[in-house]
């Protein structure tokens, strides 16, 4: 584990627009099951690191740092895709997308 890495801050939402109101009940206890303990189990065994950590599985990070603090979305775009991986990092790699699972067995 790097000694800095940012934190990802995913978020789960219901948008009115994308479900009929006889979806929005099953929707929103989808998002209440993802928050919840065995959801967050779940989502950490795609390694996906849950707020609260009560095991052994994920180790402790020294410094980690959020978009803010890199000046905010607009900024972070600007320095790290357009800046870095566009220009220093793309330009070095031969990458071919590999279909694969989510269970990682196909």
């Amino acid at each position: 584990m790097p000694p800095r890495t940012i934190v990802a801050q995913h978020m789960a939402v219901v948008i009115d627009a994308n479900v009929t109101p006889s979806e929005t009940a099953a929707a929103e206890d989808f998002v209440r099951y993802l928050l919840s303990k065995d959801g967050q189990k779940i989502l950490g065994q795609y390694h996906m690191r849950p707020p609260e950590i009560d095991s052994g599985a994920f180790t402790s990070i020294f410094q980690p740092f959020t978009v803010e603090d890199l000046g905010g979305w607009s900024q972070a775009y600007h320095d790290l895709i357009e800046g870095l991986w566009k220009r220093q990092i793309a330009p070095q790699l031969a990458i071919e997308p590999l279909p694969r699972l989510l269970n990682g067995k196909d």
